[in-house]
């Protein structure tokens, strides 16, 4: 990514935006979820989906490949996450069909898209800045800062 000036952070984006699309295909079960006010299962499914991603980053780690266990780890905690609230809901997608109703909810779903995306820059334009600016050390100064002003 000529933006940092670091060549590796190609593939590295490439499987973390394949994760993110994974996420995706498990918002609206997840919303469900929520409103059949099914927490046990969706507590579940957060515990079941972390084990798992920290399970396959020390499982990478321990094979040795460096700075991709944390990758792979992140890859799939929202693979994992999607797999179980499309079990926990019963409905697995498929092809999309016209004529079904679905417009109410794409709207929301694109609402809530544009919504997270605007509070994921928010949160996060500051240390794209301070990365491309001051390099990574200044960058992990920083973020260790935030961590502890948060948990005071």
């Amino acid at each position: 990514m000529n933006f940092y000036h670091e060549p590796r952070l190609f593939w590295i984006a490439m499987v973390l935006g394949a994760g993110f699309r994974r996420q995706c295909g498990g918002v609206q079960h997840s919303a469900l979820l929520q409103r059949n006010m099914q927490f046990e299962a969706i507590a579940g499914i957060e515990i079941a989906s972390w084990i798992v991603s920290i399970a396959v980053g020390v499982g990478f780690a321990m094979v040795g490949v460096g700075y991709w266990a944390l990758v792979w780890m992140a890859f799939a905690l929202p693979a994992v996450t999607t797999i179980g609230v499309w079990f926990a809901t019963g409905w697995i997608p498929g092809r999309p069909r016209r004529g079904v109703g679905v417009r109410s909810m794409l709207g929301f779903g694109g609402t809530l898209t544009l919504n997270t995306i605007i509070v994921y820059a928010a949160y996060n334009v500051d240390k794209l800045l301070i990365g491309r600016i001051w390099g990574a050390a200044a960058l992990g100064v920083y973020g260790r800062a935030t961590i502890d002003q948060h948990s005071d």
